[in-house]
């Protein structure tokens, strides 16, 4: 399972990176959005896990350029952010998400969920 992560937070990134190691999954990080949504295109993932924290690109601009293209059809997406999202259902309904994830949480609980 192809996965691209897109996050500046380096300690994020080395949770995931630990927590994917043992099982067949690939795993790819970002830090820079545009680097990031290169790859997405190039590679059409199966997960894409966005973080609030990256640069170059506003993470929200990201998540529409990406999950409204049908080429992206069986791919899911997870936004992971530090900030209260209001109406989460509408949010993750605009933003064709999966899941939404609050920091501070276990990056092990991810992991399950893929």
């Amino acid at each position: 399972m192809k996965i691209i992560l897109v996050s500046n937070d380096t300690f994020l990134c080395q949770e995931l990176i630990t927590e994917t190691s043992d099982e067949s999954y690939q795993l790819e990080v970002h830090e820079n959005g545009l680097l990031g949504l290169e790859t997405i295109i190039k590679v059409i993932p199966s997960l894409v896990i966005i973080d609030n924290d990256c640069d170059g690109i506003n993470p929200l601009v990201l998540l529409k350029l990406i999950s409204r293209d049908s080429r992206f059809e069986s791919t899911k997406f997870y936004f992971i952010t530090n900030k209260k999202i209001d109406n989460e259902l509408n949010f993750k309904k605009s933003h064709n998400l999966s899941m939404i994830w609050n920091k501070p949480f276990l990056m092990i609980d991810l992991v399950k969920t893929i």
